[in-house]
């Protein structure tokens, strides 16, 4: 095995762990939301205090990674977050959960823009959206993980004895990826100021960058509130609604190489807009579907989303300037992340107020909103 193939099967490994830290807590939303007697609401911003500083710290570390390189930023970066997701578990009251899940989600900020670039630079152009699909499938295992775990254990250990098991396997991906990451960047030290005003005048980043911001949506409101839906709406049992979040979160492991394979064969933006359409259009059904065709609903919502992903990263990486990366890669991963960190308050005030089914079909109109700036993006760049 090559160098450069080491580095995606280390980031693509890496990127699970990230998604495995990003969803515990949504896994077990609601027991802890028992616990604590939290509203929708206030479960909401629980889950922002993880979402908000991994969301405003793309663009700091994005420049970090630019300067001075990805190895040590993803390594550093996966250290601390699995000790904050430990602490998580030994938080005694809500203010503690808070706070170490805000550790968590500003260390775990280190991946996206070290690990994504890493694996542009290690792929050739023509196959670089089935590199970046194959890393994307790393993120769906990772966001697979959680629901399999709480159901498996959480009956045993508790929510705080989940989180504490997520800690431990990201302290041991923590140890494979000092064991095989190689670092290949060769452009250091390149002036932030200069990196950042090259991508902000490319017409073609910016409009991109504003169909990122709704393009996810749907997957992210959806995300959030599947376990919490499954037991209120349907009446599911705790146990039932990680089967469901876990079929959201699986059929991403195939749905992201499958997008970046389709968009090196038929282009970035048509597949871009055919998978956003795909992703928003069930979550109209969900209110009045039986609990089979919910699954299979929660299935392609998920196959979409990771496959949105997957050619958004390949995208960027066509259009972006390449000693620029990093901060391309922070700044699209904040205008997508910074969404992601508002979506559960806001859909979680929604469902206090209108109900599941009117904010679900909210959250998918947004997202549709994305579908003529991506389709703009193309004809700004030629």
């Amino acid at each position: 095995m090559n160098a450069s193939q080491k580095n995606i099967l280390a980031a693509t490994v890496a990127h699970a762990s990230n998604h495995l830290f990003q969803l515990t807590l949504p896994t077990i939303l609601p027991l802890v939301m028992t616990e604590f007697n939290l509203s929708h609401y206030s479960a909401g911003l629980l889950l922002a205090s993880f979402s908000f500083p991994y969301a405003l710290l793309q663009p700091a570390f994005g420049e970090a990674s630019d300067k001075f390189g990805r190895k040590n930023l993803i390594i550093t970066g996966t250290f601390i977050s699995s000790f904050a997701m430990l602490l998580t578990g030994l938080s005694k009251d809500l203010l503690q959960t808070f706070t170490f899940q805000f550790m968590a989600g500003a260390s775990s900020a280190a991946y996206h823009t070290a690990g994504i670039p890493l694996i542009s630079e290690s792929s050739e152009e023509k196959r670089r959206g089935g590199a970046l699909g194959f890393h994307q499938m790393g993120g769906a295992i990772g966001s697979f993980l959680p629901p399999i775990i709480a159901g498996t254990l959480v009956g045993f250990i508790g929510w705080r004895g989940v989180s504490i098991f997520a800690s431990s396997i990201g302290f041991f991906v923590t140890f494979l990826l000092c064991l095989t990451l190689v670092e290949n960047r060769k452009l250091k030290g390149v002036s932030s100021r200069i990196a950042v005003l090259a991508v902000l005048k490319s017409k073609a980043i910016l409009l991109f960058l504003g169909a990122s911001l709704v393009a996810l949506t749907v997957y992210r409101g959806v995300a959030a509130f599947a376990s919490a839906y499954v037991v209120e709406v349907k009446g599911g049992s705790i146990e039932e609604a990680s089967i469901y979040y876990a079929i959201l979160q699986f059929s991403g492991i195939v749905g992201g190489p499958i997008g970046g394979l389709i968009s090196d064969r038929f282009g970035r933006r048509n597949t871009l807009i055919a998978f956003v359409l795909m992703e928003s259009v069930p979550v109209f059904f969900f209110s009045s579907v039986s609990k089979v065709t919910l699954a299979a609903g929660f299935a392609i919502v998920g196959f979409a989303s990771f496959a949105v992903l997957a050619v958004q990263d390949a995208y960027l990486s066509d259009l972006a300037p390449k000693e620029a990366l990093g901060s391309s890669y922070g700044l699209l991963l904040a205008s997508s992340f910074l969404p992601a960190a508002a979506i559960p308050p806001i859909i979680g005030t929604l469902i206090d107020k209108t109900g599941y089914g009117a904010s679900f079909s909210i959250a998918a109109i947004l997202t549709m909103a994305s579908m003529p700036l991506f389709y703009f993006v193309q004809k700004a760049k030629n």
